[in-house]
Formats: C-alpha cells, structure tokens, sequence
C-alpha cells in the first residue's frame, strides 16, 4: 500500500502528540517521600489529610499532601487492615480487618474497636446512606443498619 504525503503528516502528527503528551505527563510527575512501612493498599482523603491502609502496619496519616507519612494506630487492635472508607456526610472512619471494624471521629487520630463478630472473611467494606456494607470472601456481603454494631447476611 503506498502512503500519500497526506498520510505521513497524520503520521508524524500523531506521533508528535503521542510523544509530547507522554513527555508532559513525565514532568508533572513527583516523587515523594514513604510511606516506607510497606506498600499502601489504599488511601482516601478526609478533606485535610491523607490515609492509606499498609497491611501489617496498620494505618498511615499525611496532613502535607503526601509528602510525609507517620502511623495513626491508636486504638487499633489489629494491624492487618483490608480496607478503609469514609462517611461522606459525618465524616466518620471505617477500617476493615478480617474479622473486625474499627471506626475514628476524629480524622483517624484515634481509634475504636466497632465490631468483632457478625461477618468473617471481610475485604471490602463501603457506607451508602443509613446501611454499611462488607464484602467478605465467595463474595458474601454483610449489612449492619446500626453503624457496624451488628451485621446479617443479605445474600
């Protein structure tokens, strides 16, 4: 097939944009200092700070945009988190282990054992308006109408 000289030009256009794009993205990229406990497996954004779970060491906390990172655990019992979330409307925390939920009032400063029996297996765990959900292993999902105190199964 033979390329006209229409054809080259989007060609060389297109690389170009393909090229300066990528370089563009390159600069605006920045390494930051840690967290240097282990690898996050999720951070969220409480407004004025951030929080990332490190399984194994618990909780991370950045009020500097993640550029620094000290351990938040007071009050946890239990360090090996799967999850965390944040109540859009209160603000309230809530962290997820295996078998427990911890929650914080505070901005994840300290900590408070909510639960530690109801549901097994837990990996997920989300709040929508008056329910909290978990998702726990074969893809069982709990449900507690009283901000994790007591959960059923609903599948």
């Amino acid at each position: 097939m033979k390329k006209t000289y229409s054809d080259m030009i989007k060609l060389y256009l297109t690389s170009s944009f393909i090229f300066f794009t990528v370089l563009g993205v390159a600069q605006n990229y920045t390494a930051l200092n840690g967290p240097y406990s282990g690898t996050p497996s999720k951070i969220i954004s409480t407004g004025s700070s951030l929080i990332g779970t490190v399984y194994g060491n618990g909780l991370l906390k950045s009020t500097d945009n993640g550029i620094t990172w000290t351990a938040t655990n007071t009050g946890l019992t239990n360090l090996y988190l799967n999850d965390i979330t944040r109540d859009a409307v209160s603000g309230k925390l809530y962290a997820l282990a295996y078998s427990q939920v911890f929650t914080s009032t505070d901005n994840g400063a300290n900590w408070s054992l909510t639960a530690n029996s109801g549901f097994t297996n837990g990996r997920f765990i989300r709040k929508a308006t008056s329910f909290l959900y978990i998702i726990g292993g074969n893809n069982v999902i709990y449900r507690s109408s009283n901000d994790g105190v007591t959960w059923s199964q609903v599948n």
